[in-house]
Formats: C-alpha cells, sequence, structure tokens
C-alpha cells in the first residue's frame, strides 16, 4: 500500500515507443513509499494522465480459493496503476513466495500483493479475441493545432469501420442536447426545441439576415456552429417490406412536420429573415423588415434530426404499441402502418390521430387498400379518395391493391451523356430488386462509361446505350403489395447467389405454407458490379471463386437484414449457391488467403444459424441477376419470378445441409487500440527556398534552447538540447542536417514498393539507407550506401537546389552525379530536371530573345525542276589576304554563285567591292555557267548597284556601248531580300559557311600568293561540289550517291 506521495517537481519527457514512436508529455516527479512486508521502499517516479494501455491480468480475486482451482478465470482488460522499473522490481521480488497451484501458474506474493504468471490452464472462452495495438502518428506541420481539429482527429480515430455501427461522439452529444433540453410549450402545447451549438465556438457574427450557408470561401455558415446530429429515419426497403405484410396497409402523412416543432426564444435570432415593406422602394434600413423563425426552418443541417428526434421522444413518452409500430414505420413525415381487418384499423388511425394531436401535429391524408375503410376515411374528412397514390416514389393502386414500377424513358434517340445516363438510373425507382436483371445491363455500360474517362457532358455513344436500355421505354411491371397470405402460417426463408465475370448477386424468396400447399414469392434482390479498383495490368484480381464468395456474403447480409426488417418468424433460413468451392471455403477456409478469410468469417457470424446448401447452376434464379437480360425476357423468366421447381416440394426432399459444425472455426473479434501520437514541426520547410537559409535558421533554435538548459541548469530529454555549446562550428551544424533528415524520413517513411527496389534498411544511426551492390567497392560508405530521401518531400527539392547551386548550376547529369554521392532519390532524374526547370538563375541565363517563327514555304526557284544556274544566289565573303609582288599584302574577296535547285556552287575572285569589279565577275560566270534567269542577294550596297544597272539599262546613257547593250537584250530578273533578314539568304549563306572551312584548313596560317589563292580557291570549289547531297544508309553496300556536280 502507499505510504505517502511527495511531488517533487514538473518535468517534460521524451517517451519513446515500438516502432520509434515519440511523444513528448509533462509529468509530475514524485516519490512514493510502499510497505513490503514491515518496511517502506521508496521509489522516484514520474506520472501523467493515461501513461499507458490497459493489459491482460488473470483477475484471481474472482477465485473462492486460488490454491486448490484446477483452472483460472480468463484474463480481462485492467487499467495500470503503477508501472515498476527492473531495478525497482528486485527489492520486491528478491523477498518473495513462489507458489505453484494446481493450475500450473505459478502464484507470487511480493508482499504488497499477488499476481499470477507463467503457462496454465484456463477456461475456455466463447471466441477467440485479437487484440491489435495501432498507434496513429499524425505529424503536425504547423505551429498550432486548434481544438475543433483535434476533436475531428479524434473522432476520426473513433469512428474507425472496425464494427458494423460505430459510435459517432458529435451524434451522442447531439442526442443528449436535444433529449435533455426538448420540453412541451405549455402556451401552445408543441414541442419545443433548441438548435444544437456546438461548446467552445467562438461568437457568431452578426448577421441581419438568415443563411445557414457559407457565402464566402473564408467565412463560416450557421451551419458551421451546429451538430448535424444522427439519422433518424430508418431504412427505406425496410419500411417498405414491412407495408407488403399485412392484409390492410395504411399511408398517412404529417401536415407540416417541421413547422409543428417551435425553436427556442433565445435561439431565434439565430434565424432571422429580411423582408421589404414596400416592393416598390429600394431595399433601404427603414424599408426593411426584420423577421425571425418561431419554428423550426428547414434548411438548417439539424433541422432533420430535429424533427425525428422530436417525434422520437415523443413517442418513447406515449409507449404504447401502436406507438413503437409508429417509431418503425415512419419516414420522415410519411407513416406506414398495417392492421389485419377494418376494426382494427380504424382503431389504429383514431390512437394515431391522437398521438400526434397531442403535440399539435396533424397527420393527415389517410389511405388504404380496404374500401370499407376508405368509405370510413371519407366520412371523417368529406372528401373522395383517389384511386391512386405513391408511397415513398412506388405507386400504389388502392383498387387492386398493387405496386408499380415504371423504368425512365433512356431517350437513346437524343444526344445523350454520362450526366444523363446516371440521371437515368438514378431514377429507378426499384427498391426490392425486383428488375435487377434489367438494370444490370445500362450499371455495366455506365461502368464502361468510367473507363474509358469520358467527361460528364461528351456525347456517348447512342448505339451501345440503346442496347443497355432496349425495351425501357414505357415500361411498367406491377406486382401484388401483399407478400403473403397470413402471419400465423409457416414460413421459410429461401436466398440463392451466384456470380459471374462482371457482377455478383443473390435473391430471396419467401415460401409459405398456406392450407398445407406450398407458393413462393420474391420479396427482394441485390446484385454488386465488380469493382475497378480490383484490376490491374488488365487483370482483376476477383477470380469467379471470389465472385462467387461475394455473393455468398451478400446472401447472408441479406438473411441478416431480412430477419431484422420483417416482422415474422420463419422456420429456417437456406442459403443456396451453386460453388461448391464456396462451401468448401465454410468448412475450412484457406489460412493464409486474407480476402476469403475474412469474408468467411463475417458469413459464419451472421449466418451462424443458416442452413447452406448447393443447387445446380441452371436451376440457381441469381444467375440472371448476375448477368442481366431485357425486360420482354425478364417477364417471361418463371425461375426468376417464382424460384426453382424445388421449392414446390416439402423440406425433406432438399438437398443435404453443407455439415459446417465438424470444422467450424472460431470467429476472431478484432479490437483496436489506437493511440494519437502527435508530433509538432517546429518549422515549415516548404516556406523556405535555400537549404542554407533552413539550417542557418534552425541553428538559432537550436541555439536558443540550448541557452535556456545553461540558464535553467536542467536536462531535458529533447533532441534539441543535443548542443553542448551555442556557436556555429561545422559538428553543430552537420547535426542540424542529420536531424532534418530523420525528421524528413519519419514523415515520409519508404513504402514497401521502394523497400522492394532499392533494398532500403535502416542504419545504426536511424537513417534509411539504399543498400545496392557496391559494398565490395573502394568508395566511402557515404557513397556506398546512399542516404535515401523521398522525392516529392520540400526538403529533398532545397538539397537538389543547394547542390545545383554549389556546383555553379550545373546541368541535370553533372546534378545527379554530385547527389548520389550522398543520397538517393526514386526517379532521380526526371526528379531533379523538374527542379532545375524551375530555376530562375537559369532560366534568365538560358532565356532567348523570341522565339523563331515558323518557317514559311519555301520560294518556287528552290523546288520546281530547271537547268542549273538557271536561279542563282549570290554573296561575298571575306576579306582574304594574300601576297602580291614578294612581301606586298593585300586583300582579296571571292564573289559565290550558287544554283538554287541543284546546290552546285561557283566563285569567282574579284580585287575590290565596287560594282564595275561584281559586274565583271557576273560576266565570267555568265560565260562559264550560263546566263541565269534570276538572281538573289542580300542589300549589300554593290549588290543593290548592280542591280540597278541591270534593271534600268534601257533608260540609262552609259559609256560602256557592250555593257549597255548586253543588258539591253540580256535581261535578268535581280530580287533583294528583305532587309535585317539574313536568313531569306540560307541557300548562299550555307555555302559561304562550307566554303570558308575548306579555305582555312587548306591554308591554315600561311599567307598565299594571289597564284597559289586561285588554285586553293577552285580545289575548295570542287570539293564542296562532291559533298553528297541525299542520306548516307549505313548498311547499304550499293548506294547512287547524288552530288551538285553530277548536275
Amino acid at each position: 500500500m502507499s505510504r505517502g506521495t511527495r511531488h517533487l517537481q514538473h518535468s517534460f519527457l521524451l517517451v519513446k515507443g515500438i516502432g520509434q514512436t515519440q511523444r513528448r508529455v509533462e509529468a509530475k516527479k514524485c516519490t512514493l513509499g510502499i510497505i513490503n512486508n514491515n518496511r517502506v521502499v521508496s521509489i522516484d517516479a514520474y506520472g501523467w494522465k493515461d501513461f499507458m494501455s490497459k493489459v491482460k491480468r488473470i483477475p484471481i480475486e474472482t477465485v473462492t480459493d486460488i490454491k486448490t482451482a484446477s483452472t483460472l478465470p480468463p484474463p480481462v482488460l485492467d487499467k495500470v496503476s503503477l508501472l515498476i522499473g527492473q531495478d525497482k522490481a528486485l527489492n520486491f521480488l528478491l523477498n518473495s513466495n513462489l507458489t505453484e497451484l494446481p493450475s500450473g501458474h505459478k502464484l507470487i506474493d511480493i508482499g504488497i500483493g499477488k499476481f499470477v504468471c507463467g503457462q496454465g490452464q484456463l477456461k475456455e472462452l466463447k471466441k477467440t479475441v485479437k487484440t491489435f495495438a495501432t498507434v496513429l502518428q499524425h505529424l503536425e506541420n504547423r505551429h498550432d493545432q486548434d481544438l475543433t481539429e483535434k476533436i475531428d482527429l479524434q473522432n476520426a480515430i473513433e469512428s474507425l469501420p472496425f464494427t458494423d455501427d460505430p459510435k459517432d461522439n458529435d451524434s451522442e452529444i447531439a442526442r443528449a442536447l436535444l433529449q435533455n433540453n426538448i420540453v412541451i410549450d405549455p402556451e401552445t402545447g408543441r414541442m419545443k426545441v433548441p438548435l444544437l451549438f456546438k461548446e467552445g465556438v467562438e461568437d457568431l457574427p452578426s448577421n441581419l439576415g438568415l443563411s445557414t450557408a457559407t457565402l464566402f470561401s473564408n467565412s463560416r455558415s450557421l451551419n458551421d456552429y451546429l451538430f448535424p446530429g444522427p439519422s433518424t429515419v430508418p431504412d427505406m426497403a425496410s419500411v417498405l417490406l414491412r407495408f407488403r405484410i399485412g392484409k390492410i396497409a395504411i399511408s398517412s402523412d404529417i401536415e407540416k412536420a417541421f413547422l409543428q416543432i417551435s425553436l427556442e426564444e433565445k435561439h431565434r435570432d439565430y434565424v432571422r429573415i429580411l423582408w421589404l415593406k414596400d416592393f416598390t422602394k429600394p431595399p433601404t434600413r427603414d424599408n426593411i423588415m426584420i423577421y425571425r423563425y418561431a419554428r423550426v426552418p428547414f434548411g438548417v443541417n439539424c433541422s432533420p434530426y430535429l424533427l425525428g428526434g422530436s417525434i422520437a421522444y415523443h413517442l418513447s413518452q406515449v409507449g404504447t404499441l401502436i406507438a413503437e409500430e409508429i417509431q418503425r414505420n415512419i419516414y420522415v413525415d410519411n407513416c406506414l402502418v398495417f392492421a389485419q381487418n377494418v376494426e382494427e384499423a380504424i382503431s389504429k388511425y383514431r390512437e394515431i390521430r391522437q398521438i400526434f394531436s397531442d403535440v399539435k401535429m396533424n397527420i393527415r391524408e389517410f389511405i388504404s387498400n380496404s374500401a370499407e375503410f376508405n368509405e370510413f376515411l371519407e366520412q371523417q374528412t368529406g372528401e373522395k379518395l383517389p384511386e391512386d397514390t405513391k408511397i415513398l416514389g412506388i405507386c400504389w393502386h388502392i383498387t387492386d391493391d398493387t405496386l408499380k414500377i415504371r423504368l425512365p424513358d433512356p431517350d437513346f434517340l437524343s444526344t445523350n451523356t454520362k450526366r444523363k445516363c446516371l440521371k437515368v438510373l438514378a431514377s429507378v425507382p426499384d427498391v426490392f430488386g425486383l428488375l435487377l436483371p434489367i438494370i444490370l445491363m445500362a450499371k455495366l455500360f455506365f461502368q464502361k462509361l468510367w473507363k474509358s474517362n469520358i467527361s460528364w457532358d461528351d456525347n456517348i455513344d447512342t448505339t451501345d446505350w440503346a442496347f443497355a436500355t432496349q425495351g425501357w421505354k414505357n415500361f411498367e411491371y406491377c406486382f401484388p403489395r401483399q407478400m403473403i397470405q397470413s402471419l400465423e402460417t409457416n414460413k421459410e426463408l429461401h436466398i440463392f447467389c451466384d456470380a459471374s465475370a462482371e457482377a455478383s448477386a443473390a435473391v430471396a424468396y419467401v415460401k409459405e405454407y398456406t392450407e398445407g400447399q406450398p407458393s413462393t414469392t420474391l420479396i427482394f434482390a441485390k446484385n454488386r458490379i465488380k469493382p475497378l479498383n480490383t484490376e490491374k495490368n488488365g487483370k482483376s484480381s476477383l477470380t469467379i471463386p471470389r465472385m462467387e464468395l461475394i455473393g455468398l456474403l451478400i446472401a447472408v447480409r441479406m438473411g441478416y437484414f431480412l430477419k431484422k426488417s420483417l416482422d415474422m418468424t420463419f422456420l429456417s433460413i437456406n442459403i443456396w449457391t451453386d460453388s461448391k468451392i464456396c462451401l468448401q471455403w465454410l468448412k475450412n477456409p484457406p489460412a493464409k488467403d486474407i480476402f476469403v478469410k475474412n469474408r468467411i468469417f463475417e458469413t459464419l457470424e451472421k449466418g451462424e444459424l443458416y442452413k447452406y446448401r448447393h443447387i445446380r447452376g441452371i436451376e440457381n434464379p441469381a444467375d440472371v441477376a448476375s448477368r442481366g437480360c431485357t425486360p420482354d425476357q425478364l417477364l417471361k423468366h418463371s425461375l426468376w419470378w417464382h424460384g426453382p421447381p424445388l421449392l414446390q416440394h416439402p423440406a425433406s426432399d432438399y438437398p443435404s445441409v453443407t455439415d459446417l459444425t465438424s470444422e467450424r472455426r472460431e470467429k476472431p473479434i478484432f479490437t483496436l487500440a489506437a493511440t494519437a501520437d502527435t508530433s509538432q514541426s517546429i518549422v515549415d520547410v516548404s516556406k523556405f527556398n535555400s537549404f542554407q537559409k533552413l539550417v542557418s535558421t534552425m541553428f538559432y533554435v537550436f541555439t536558443y534552447i540550448t541557452l535556456l538548459k545553461m540558464k535553467i541548469g536542467t536536462v531535458l530529454q529533447h533532441p534539441f538540447t543535443l548542443f553542448q555549446h551555442a556557436q556555429k562550428t561545422a559538428t553543430n551544424l552537420l547535426f542540424i542536417e542529420e536531424w532534418l533528415l530523420k525528421q524528413l524520413q519519419t514523415k515520409y517513411p519508404p513504402d514497401l514498393k521502394d523497400n522492394k527496389k532499392f533494398n532500403i534498411r535502416k542504419d545504426e544511426n536511424g537513417f534509411y539507407r539504399c543498400y545496392g551492390r557496391l559494398a565490395n567497392s573502394d568508395l566511402n560508405d557515404q557513397a556506398k550506401f546512399p542516404i535515401w530521401l523521398p522525392r516529392k518531400a520540400a526538403l529533398t527539392k532545397l538539397i537538389i537546389d543547394q547542390i545545383h547551386r554549389t556546383h555553379l548550376h550545373s546541368g541535370t547529369r553533372t546534378t545527379l552525379t554530385k547527389l548520389r554521392e550522398k543520397y538517393w532519390i526514386g526517379q532521380g532524374r526526371r526528379t531533379i530536371e523538374n527542379q532545375i526547370n524551375k530555376c530562375i538563375t537559369c532560366k534568365r541565363e538560358l532565356a532567348k530573345p523570341f522565339h523563331q517563327p515558323a518557317p514559311p514555304p519555301l520560294p518556287k526557284n528552290r523546288i520546281t525542276q530547271s537547268l542549273p544556274f538557271q536561279h542563282v544566289g549570290s554573296d561575298y565573303l571575306g576579306p582574304l589576304t594574300i601576297t602580291v609582288g614578294g612581301r606586298e599584302r593585300e586583300k582579296r574577296w571571292v564573289a559565290l554563285f550558287t544554283c538554287l535547285a541543284t546546290r552546285i556552287l561557283h566563285l569567282e575572285i574579284v580585287e575590290n567591292l565596287t560594282t564595275a569589279r561584281f559586274i565583271h565577275a557576273l560576266r565570267r560566270f555568265i560565260a562559264r555557267r550560263g546566263q541565269p534567269e534570276s538572281i538573289i542577294s542580300d542589300n549589300a550596297t554593290t549588290f543593290r548597284l548592280a542591280a540597278m544597272v541591270e534593271n534600268q539599262a534601257r533608260m540609262l546613257h552609259h559609256q560602256d556601248p557592250e555593257l549597255l547593250d548586253y543588258c539591253a537584250h540580256k535581261g535578268i530578273s535581280w530580287q533583294n531580300i528583305p532587309e535585317l533578314s539574313p536568313w531569306y539568304g540560307g541557300a548562299y549563306e550555307r555555302l559561304v559557311g562550307l566554303t570558308k572551312v575548306s579555305l582555312q584548313r587548306a591554308v591554315g596560317r600561311h599567307i598565299p600568293q594571289q597564284y597559289e589563292f586561285i588554285t586553293y580557291l577552285c580545289e575548295a570549289e570542287a570539293i564542296v561540289n562532291s559533298r553528297p547531297l541525299t542520306y548516307i544508309q549505313e548498311n547499304e553496300p550499293i548506294q547512287t550517291i547524288l552530288r551538285p556536280i553530277d548536275f
């Protein structure tokens, strides 16, 4: 027992757990005094709330005489009050007494208490309990997290889908708020309820008008401050199934249901509306009236629960059998009940009217299938009842008591989109699934649309849609509302299941014995098409046996649902399948196939008392629900509407029941113990643009905490306090980099795919490294086993930028090479390339002043067949230095003429750039190559003057009679390219470059004599004219090479 507790101080501890999880807690250090064998043992301990989860222990206090008991009770989960470490535990264990019990366990008395350990005999549990302890780690990047978000996180953990009906904490709070505050208004007699406000919210903004929805993206609405409350609406299928049971069905409706419940006065200011006094005047303050809702308004998110919860509260206060029946069969404001005779119907009518009248609710529009009861209703209301009405979307013909399902018009002759197809599918009012085979064809077509990634408003293939919905137009199916003759007859429930490659299905029949004669009625059907996410590499993981197992599970769930929904007793519930594999799995589930094992466990848990039988495939009515058919085919499908012929025989003629008792496995109960571990990051890495700045910032953070440590003089258990001194040294900066990398890898650990691909393991320092095939190389350990980095993390991008900048904005290959000396990134080349493309410096240096426009079509003279030099381009190259008469040096230029079609070259040496020299060069060219029809050149002065001489020869009185006669009788079309557009002369500019290269390589640094230069010029002309114009194939031994000289 505890002798005394003395608190010493408050401390912050870093508690580490399984999987290297960490949690920083505020604890109180205290000293405990424990009496052990008349001596006091002093223990220093840390205490905080909920310091560990519950653990198993054997409750020996429930055993009368533990030393004689042959078995001990099974272990239970219990809260731990004190956890004693190994260093202190020896003080108790060394002086303890050990006793061996008949059960095989060891009883240890340590002075302060007794406990049982070891192995022995325990009383058997009915069910095996498997407990999983799971830590859900939430890494928070922001500096703080408000209370609402923490509550949402806790609610998310509490509502993990491991149970069929998880409890929602918000719903429980909303239920308590309504139950504790609902009252009957003494003045009006109505129920008065409050708005279900959340606790701890700030004041609402002052709004003049009612706005339950958010008007702006950064604002909050009234609905954000209210609990929506749990759903009180029962399942529609359950209500409609019970509606089909009795001989007399009665339907009614609550008039203006929401407005029959008053709202508390203090909450009416939250639901105000604005109204104009005079609509002909503008909405000024003097022209506006303010109204408040005194009743529950429709549109507030908690209004549906306020209505349903208020009605449920009132019915629970009434406490009669009819009140319980109303509670099960009221759907929002529609009430459906049944009776076996007219007297019972009239009695229920009066009771229902009185129950709702007590809270000032007017329930009206009573109607039934009984003509006598309808006459009574007409006498009460004085109104003529209609012959047809709608019951939750299904047409009900009163006279012959039949229900009618009408398929929507698919309108396949007009333009259709994916949105219209979904609208048609969603408007099918088939709650019972009677037309399931017809609808399956359209469902499969819509899934095909989903696979094709067609947008919602793109046109689709009308032919395929018409095939999937053939026979839908004007199709109606009528069936009797009453599905059984009497509640007193013996009944059996038979559910058939089947599957195809596209869907799994189950269909249920009620077999009723009336005067010894059996009759079957189809009452319910469900199917499920194969999910898209099961396909990988074009192959689905759902094989036919697995699809059959899904169908079996649908059948078991259907039996569980029908048994709970229908107010009747069945002699037996039979599950029929044509899959022997599924029946074998029921007897012996595969241990390693988790998919099959989990579904078998649920099947046996919900359908433990069901009878599982085998049926031949051709006799299975669920087959058509898994494959689909047209409306005409379904109407003639007797197997679907009445079930297989064997149901007309007595139960003794059925195939034998699959024996599951000998091989029955214990069904596990999965318990999830979840703990939220919030690790806050003190900086947001994504807000930094430099790795160096990030490290510098973290240095100042670490330095500040280190200085605090030195000032306080207490060693805090926190990684920040590992600084020995507050100085910027290489050791401290390296520690910060390593700490950042560990935080990164903790937040984004490698997944199974990365582990397998890169062989990632943790080293002795806690880093995830890639262990490749370089272990035996002479490289350092950083290069042999690089640190793994997640490629999408912000810190990874900062590291890439750091290496890129350090190496003078190098390219992708260099940056990748340097990065892999220490780090490894999956898809590293693509990641680095994407990051370098965002570098502002590289963009600025590599930017071009403008983009080149798209090239226009080639000129006609370049691509039409013509003689060599019929169309010519001309240009100068030079100047080139030559030696004249010994040592004197002069400049020479070369006039270049090229054929625009054949690309052949002609060179002429000229002494200067005068027009006269060029005209003589042109005359020599014409003398050797022939007269061209046209010449193009740039806008040099020489060419422009030459062109002017040629074009105006007849008008000029030139002193040279030969040139005048030549220009007069030998007309040449001369064209100058546009100014400042050298690309127009690409045809000759390219040959200028080739000629320069040939001359430079031939002459070198030598300054030739003029006669040598003329020789070099002729040789360069011959070489350029011998170049190939066509592509040379590598693997073709014999080729015809086309050259300019060949023309």
